[in-house]
C-alpha cells in the first residue's frame, strides 16, 4: 500500500521510467469497511533529461548458412533506458527492421556459393544507434535430395539419422526402440517406438528447415495416452509462439498449429484439428501430412484432405531445435506410439503430390519423358532379375543412376559404363532386391531430371 488520502487525487513520485505499473484504489468508510479495488495500468514515460547513451552492440553475431538463405542470430543488446529495435543490412543495403525482442532473422533470396556481409545494429527510443556488429558468410551449394523441396527425411532405420545429403541427424533421448515396420504399403525397414516416458529425438536447428511455406509428412501409430497430459507433442519446431507444432490431444484428432506473419500481424497463431471422424484410432498406422501454403493450413490423413482453415501468412523463423516425440521447449508431454518416415519439405505440396506420397512414399518424382533425352523406358516391368533401361543419353552427359525404394530412400546406385551410354541400354541387376515398388532416379550433370517407377517381383 502506498498510502491513504482524503481527497480524489494523489501524486506518486520516484517511479522508474519506461516501466509498466498497475495502480489500485479503494474507498474506506468511517467504520473501516473497504470497497472493491479499481485498477489502472499505466506505463511511465522517458526521463526528462536527454538520452545520449547508445545501446550496446548486438553480441556474438552468427549465421546458419544454406544455399539461398542465412539464419542470423545474436545476443541481445542492452540500453540504459529502453531498447527500441534492430536494423539488419546485407552488403550495406537495408534488409529489415526488427522489434526490440528479436534475436534472429532469416535472410532469403541469396545467390549460392556467394560471400555476403551481414550487419546488425540496435537503436533506442531516442534514436541512438549502437555500434554495428558484422559477419561475412559464404552461402553453400544446393543439395539434391531426390525429391523437389525435400529438406529432411528421418526413416528411423535403427537410428535418428537424416537420410538426405543435409545430414542433419537427430539425437535420441530416453530409450525408444526400433522395430520392424508394418506400414500398410510394405516396408522392409524399421520405425521408432516411443513409450511415453522421456523418449524423444532432438534435431539441431538448420537453415534449410526454415522456409515461408512447408509440408510435414509422417506415418504415425498411437499406442496409448497419458490421461494426465492434455496433449502429447508429435513434433515441434519453434513451438506455437514462433513457428509450428503438431500435437495429439486426448480426443485423438491431430492438431496443426502455425505462427506466421503478414502486413497486419507479426505473430498470427492458427491451430486446427483433423475434424470429427478422423481420429487416429489406437493401434493402427495413419499417414498424416500438414501443409502451410501461405493461404491455408491443411491436414491430410491417408492422402485425403480432412480439414483446412484460411491462414494468409508466411511462417516465422526460429532458432530453436526440431523436437520429435515430446515438447522440447517446456519439457514433458511425451508421445506414446510409433513414427516412421518423417519428411519435411520447404514448399507446400499439392493434393496430388500428397496422395502420391501416401501411396508410394515419394512426392515429386513422376514418370517422365524429357525432350532433351527422349523417352526413357524400363523393361520388363514388373521385373524379376534384370531391369533394362532404354535411353538416349549421350557420351557427353555425366549420368548417375540411383534406385530409390517406395519410401524415397536410396537402395542402390552406380555410374553407367561408357558402353552402356553408347549402346542406349543400361542394365540393373535386381536379383537381390526385396520385392516391392522402386524408382530408377536419373542424375545428369548433377541435376535430378526425374524417375521411372518399376515393381520387383
Amino acid at each position: 500500500m502506498i498510502g491513504t488520502v482524503e481527497g480524489l487525487t494523489v501524486t506518486i513520485t520516484e517511479l522508474a521510467s519506461l516501466t509498466e505499473f498497475v495502480f489500485g484504489v479503494s474507498a474506506i468508510d468511517a467504520a473501516g469497511n473497504e470497497s472493491l479495488i479499481t485498477t489502472l495500468k499505466v506505463t511511465t514515460d522517458q526521463e526528462e533529461t536527454p538520452d545520449t547513451t547508445p545501446p550496446t552492440a548486438p553480441g556474438n553475431l552468427r549465421g546458419n548458412v544454406g544455399a539461398n538463405s542465412v539464419l542470423l542470430a545474436w545476443d541481445a543488446s542492452t540500453d540504459d533506458r529502453k531498447l527500441s529495435g534492430y536494423v539488419v543490412l546485407v552488403d550495406g543495403v537495408f534488409y529489415d527492421s526488427l522489434s526490440d525482442v528479436a534475436v534472429s532473422v532469416l535472410v532469403t533470396d541469396l545467390d549460392t556459393e556467394t560471400a555476403y556481409t551481414f550487419e546488425v545494429y540496435a537503436y533506442d527510443l531516442s534514436g541512438n544507434n549502437s555500434e554495428i556488429s558484422e559477419v561475412t558468410l559464404i552461402t553453400t551449394k544446393p543439395w539434391d535430395t531426390g525429391e523437389p523441396g525435400l529438406v529432411a527425411h528421418y526413416p528411423f532405420d535403427g537410428n535418428a539419422n537424416d537420410a538426405t545429403p543435409y545430414n542433419n541427424h537427430g539425437a535420441i533421448g530416453g530409450d525408444p526402440v526400433f522395430e520392424t515396420s508394418t506400414l500398410p504399403f510394405g516396408n522392409s525397414g524399421q520405425n521408432i517406438k516411443f513409450d511415453g516416458d522421456r523418449d524423444s529425438v532432438l534435431v539441431q536447428n538448420a537453415v534449410h528447415l526454415i522456409s515461408d511455406y512447408t509440408t510435414v509428412s509422417f506415418w504415425i501409430r498411437v499406442d496409448g495416452q497419458n490421461p494426465n497430459v492434455a496433449e502429447a507433442y508429435i513434433m515441434d519446431f519453434g513451438h506455437w509462439d514462433q513457428r509450428w507444432k503438431i500435437s495429439l490431444p486426448q480426443h485423438l484428432r491431430i492438431v496443426w498449429t502455425t505462427n506466421g506473419n503478414n502486413l497486419q500481424f507479426p505473430n498470427f497463431i492458427s491451430d486446427m484439428d483433423s475434424k470429427d471422424g478422423n481420429e487416429l484410432v489406437v493401434g493402427f498406422w495413419w499417414h498424416v501430412t500438414m501443409v502451410h501454403d501461405g493461404a491455408r493450413n491443411i491436414i491430410y490423413v491417408n492422402g485425403e484432405e480432412t480439414n483446412s482453415v484460411p491462414v494468409a501468412t508466411k511462417l516465422n523463423s526460429t532458432s530453436r531445435p526440431l523436437g520429435i516425440g515430446n515438447n522440447p521447449v517446456d519439457g514433458g508431454q511425451y508421445f506414446q506410439g510409433a513414427l516412421d518416415n518423417v519428411k519435411i519439405y520447404n514448399k507446400a505440396l499439392t493434393a496430388a503430390e500428397i496422395f502420391n506420397l501416401y501411396s508410394t512414399g515419394i512426392s515429386g518424382i513422376e514418370d517422365f519423358a524429357v525432350a532433351k533425352y527422349g523417352d526413357i523406358k524400363v523393361t520388363p516391368n514388373p521385373v524379376s532379375d534384370v531391369l533394362n533401361i532404354d535411353h538416349k543419353f549421350g557420351l557427353a552427359d555425366n549420368v548417375q543412376i540411383r534406385v530409390l525404394d517406395n519410401m524415397g530412400r536410396q537402395y542402390d546406385g552406380f555410374v553407367p559404363s561408357k558402353g552402356a551410354i553408347q549402346s542406349g541400354k543400361i542394365s540393373v541387376n535386381t536379383n537381390g532386391y526385396t520385392p516391392g515398388l522402386y524408382f530408377v532416379n536419373f542424375i545428369v550433370d548433377g541435376k535430378n531430371i526425374g524417375s521411372v517407377k518399376f515393381s520387383k517381383i
